[in-house]
């Protein structure tokens, strides 16, 4: 069967992330969601609401670096700073979303190291620029339809162009009733494995 992730990026989120989860919830839809440490630390509720909903969490860094021009000790620093943050909270990543999609000449190593999957993405709905449904291509209900891993993100961060995350909502409303409307499973990133990346 085919199969599409939602993948949410950026968070967590105070007033978003629990906006996205509802959205989820209601449509009985699991999720992947790849925090940043830093924003765990402020918001371990979010986390732990995350968590709870039965979502898979996944590393995106402690502070949203760019791996192609970060310094590698630094890149060290926040990769090893994230995830001791995420262990306390129980969880260990298998999964890695670089920011922007970057890598830089650590990436591969430090993956191996800790055992990460670096998971890019087939569909980006630029929602961090305010993007809803009415402004994604003309295909994006086909691409929708043959499966894959979608970008989205659960919270403003570095570089959007948006002030909130209501496009967010009303994107992952049309994703979702699309998939469905096409016969496609939903499911986070790393269950069931098989998506190409």
């Amino acid at each position: 069967m085919t199969q599409l992730a939602l993948t949410f990026d950026d968070g967590p989120d105070p007033v978003w992330t629990p906006r996205v989860l509802e959205r989820l919830a209601a449509a009985d839809v699991h999720a992947t969601f790849f925090v940043l440490g830093e924003r765990v630390q402020r918001e371990p509720a979010q986390l732990e609401a995350i968590l709870a909903a039965g979502h898979s969490v996944g590393l995106h860094g402690d502070r949203h670096l760019d791996h192609s021009t970060a310094d590698d000790d630094v890149l060290r620093r926040d990769t090893d700073v994230a995830l001791s943050v995420l262990a306390r909270h129980g969880v260990t990543p298998s999964t890695w979303r670089l920011p922007w999609g970057r890598r830089g000449p650590i990436t591969d190593a430090l993956a191996e190291q800790h055992r990460l999957h670096v998971v890019p993405w087939d569909l980006d709905t630029h929602d961090w620029r305010g993007d809803g449904w009415a402004d994604q291509p003309a295909d994006t209900a086909h691409r929708v339809a043959r499966g894959g891993i979608v970008l989205l993100h659960d919270a403003v961060g570095p570089g959007a162009t948006r002030a909130g995350c209501v496009n967010t909502l009303e994107l992952v409303d049309a994703i979702i009733s699309t998939a469905r409307d096409a016969g496609v499973r939903i499911g986070p990133v790393d269950e069931p494995r098989g998506f190409h990346g």
